[in-house]
């Protein structure tokens, strides 16, 4: 049976395939032996891009 979404009438079939895409991805990542420095390191990243945008507005 297929999904609808709202009044677009869009497939949503293909938006969970792509969600476990990235799921999957991220699994084999945090699987790898540099996982976690590679987590920290893109927290800390996303961290110092809020405080920079908020800092300029």
């Amino acid at each position: 049976m297929q999904r609808v979404s709202g009044g677009l009438g869009q497939n949503q079939e293909d938006g969970y395939e792509d969600d476990r895409c990235v799921l999957s991805c991220l699994n084999k990542l945090m699987h790898n032996k540099y996982g976690d420095i590679i987590l920290l390191c893109s927290v800390t990243v996303a961290f110092g891009m809020l405080l920079a945008v908020s800092a300029s507005g």
